[in-house]
């Protein structure tokens, strides 16, 4: 909350700033993706930081009465999850996100900045958010030109639009993993019964073959039965026109 102020957010990425006792809310622009945390500037008059699954930390300044862009803080891979100022100067902020980093950012340095910071946390794939305001509690003033312990790793939430963000990409993997093998599937059968069509026309081929051999085979049987029958007939005339003669003196 920021001086009789306070800020909302949720899925649908937009920023409503709600003044105590007035009403309507102020609508800042709406982000890309849902809203994971947002937190006051301790003194001052109207700094606002907020993070979300798009990966981009965010500073607007509330103070004027018409807000310019914010400024945009942009080195985690992946949702950030959590925002924390130091309590003991305006100028730094920590963010912690899924890419297991906590990055400690000189605001004023403006957009193109890098981080002050990367600290890498024990856990490697999980969200790392962690409790980034008691943390930066515990750093001393001064202390973007000293060391300083590591945020605690082990007290990270995700936020419920990043979590079923991760889910959803979790699922479509499988889903993708399942398609790939339902593919290499219907590969493996295509190609079964590519072969098999193959073979079958091979023996298709192979039976005209057969086929036009036994009609030949046949057209040569038909052909030496008229052989033989002319043949046949050809020596019954000839014994018929030897016996005839005699036995027609014999008759005689």
């Amino acid at each position: 909350m920021g001086r009789g102020r306070i800020a909302t957010g949720g899925r649908e990425g937009r920023v409503l700033i709600h003044d105590v006792g007035a009403a309507p809310a102020r609508k800042l622009p709406a982000l890309s993706r849902g809203i994971c945390s947002l937190s006051w500037c301790p003194g001052t008059a109207g700094r606002l930081a907020g993070c979300g699954c798009d990966g981009i930390v965010r500073v607007w300044d509330l103070s004027v009465r018409v807000p310019t862009q914010p400024t945009a803080l942009e080195a985690h891979v992946g949702p950030v999850h959590a925002v924390a100022w130091s309590p003991h100067d305006s100028a730094f902020l920590a963010s912690g996100g899924m890419d297991g980093q906590v990055l400690l950012w000189a605001v004023d340095a403006g957009d193109l900045a890098p981080p002050l910071r990367r600290l890498p946390t024990e856990e490697d794939d999980d969200a790392v958010a962690g409790d980034l305001a008691a943390w930066m509690r515990t750093i001393p003033q001064g202390a973007a030109a000293a060391p300083f312990a590591p945020p605690p790793s082990k007290t990270a939430g995700r936020c419920a639009g990043c979590k079923e963000l991760e889910d959803a990409r979790k699922a479509v993997a499988m889903q993708t993993e399942e398609l790939h093998g339902v593919n290499t599937a219907l590969a493996v059968t295509r190609a079964t019964l590519l072969d098999a069509e193959r073979a079958l026309l091979e023996k298709d081929v192979e039976l005209q073959g057969m086929a036009q051999a036994v009609a030949a085979a046949h057209a040569a049987v038909e052909e030496e039965d008229v052989e033989l029958e002319e043949a046949a007939a050809s020596e019954w005339a000839v014994v018929e026109s030897d016996e005839g003669p005699a036995a027609h003196g014999a008759c005689t």
